[in-house]
């Protein structure tokens, strides 16, 4: 039996015993594809699938009651973002297309999709001072789209763009306006690993990057929050598999956080990333 919970920290480092949220979830294998966030209202939104479709759940006293599962835009790894006007965006994946909703009214009725670029994924909509913001990733590579009038007109540029494959970029903001990006980098040496790069001049130029995890198997389907001080980041992780002593017959994954730019990946076993043999001419005596 599938099942959605929950649990609460105060600090990141010490966690309450979990909650049940939803009971009974039908047939659904892909329970990592969850969107949550927490709008600026402080009105909490988490949508999820069952039985092939999605819903979405509201809670407007921290978690301490939810409103009934209501039908959700249906599409694969959903994500929740907001800008400085209150307007909540929501991206998804549809077949080949990054398609996004919009809500004025903190989540109760969404807008007609939008849709991006064929092949993009992962958006992160933001603001900062006039500048209206949209990240995703296409092709290996990380863009942003920016526009200076409401988004009646777009520039995009590209922001990582090199021999790397990039993907799942999550953008947040520093109270100073500081824009902290977060994105998984894969090469020919690792699975994948995630750095974070941030920029003072609203995304018009971009630091050194810096690693944030360092496992070199599989690390996925990070999200990200703030409490405008700390940013929080999880993601699910096979570390589990290599423990001692651990015989299984299929992969774990577990949930794995971290606080970007303070935590250290101390826990990186070694991963087996690819076994050949060569057979042997037997030679006579």
């Amino acid at each position: 039996k599938k099942q959605l919970k929950m649990s609460k920290s105060n600090d990141g480092i010490n966690w309450s015993a979990t909650t049940l949220i939803i009971d009974s979830l039908v047939f659904e294998n892909y329970l990592y594809d969850l969107a949550t966030y927490k709008t600026n209202s402080g009105k909490i939104i988490v949508a999820y699938k069952s039985n092939g479709q999605r819903f979405i759940i509201t809670s407007i006293d921290n978690g301490d009651t939810w409103s009934n599962s209501k039908p959700f835009i249906d599409g694969a790894n959903g994500k929740f973002s907001q800008t400085d006007d209150n307007k909540l965006w929501y991206g998804y994946n549809s077949v080949q297309f990054l398609d996004y909703v919009t809500s004025d009214d903190d989540g109760v009725t969404w807008s007609e999709k939008t849709r991006m670029p064929i092949y993009a994924r992962h958006l992160t909509a933001l603001s900062v001072n006039t500048s209206l913001m949209l990240f995703y990733s296409a092709s290996g590579t990380i863009f942003g789209k920016f526009s200076e009038d409401g988004g009646n007109t777009w520039f995009i540029t590209r922001i990582l763009d090199d021999s790397n494959i990039y993907s799942e970029p999550s953008v947040v903001k520093k109270n100073d306006s500081t824009l902290v990006l977060i994105y998984l980098m894969e090469n020919n040496t690792t699975i994948g690993d995630y750095y974070f790069i941030e920029s003072s001049d609203a995304g018009l130029s971009w630091g050194t990057p810096k690693q944030f995890t360092k496992y070199i198997g599989s690390d996925s389907h990070l999200s990200i929050n703030s409490n405008s001080q700390k940013f929080y980041a999880s993601f699910s992780s096979d570390r589990d598999f290599h423990e001692n002593n651990f015989i299984t017959k299929e992969r774990p994954y577990a949930l794995w956080y971290g606080i970007v730019g303070t935590s250290e990946d101390v826990f990186t076993p070694p991963e087996i990333l690819n076994i050949e043999h060569t057979l042997a001419t037997p030679t006579s005596l």
